[in-house]
């Protein structure tokens, strides 16, 4: 079995410190900002459902009012 060591090699400034690529560093940073902007519109995929609404009334009774509710999907929350 043959085994590959390679000494580390000094920068060349002589302050001994190693050489690192800044490749490898720069390549590191800016994947990691790399973002992906897409511009979600959530008012495409919104529903109206409707509802029931109970309201009170002074005089004591009890009225039902039929109300729409804003509703996003689950897949369209997920995205």
């Amino acid at each position: 079995m043959e085994l590959n060591i390679q000494s580390p090699k000094p920068n060349g400034n002589g302050n001994g410190h190693l050489d690192t690529t800044r490749k490898s560093q720069s390549t590191k940073t800016s994947s990691s900002r790399e973002v992906h902007h897409s511009i979600f519109d959530p008012m495409k995929y919104m529903l109206k459902l409707p509802k029931t609404k109970k309201v009170s009334l002074p005089n004591g009774q009890v009225r039902f009012e039929k109300t729409e509710a804003d509703y996003l999907p689950v897949a369209a929350r997920i995205a």
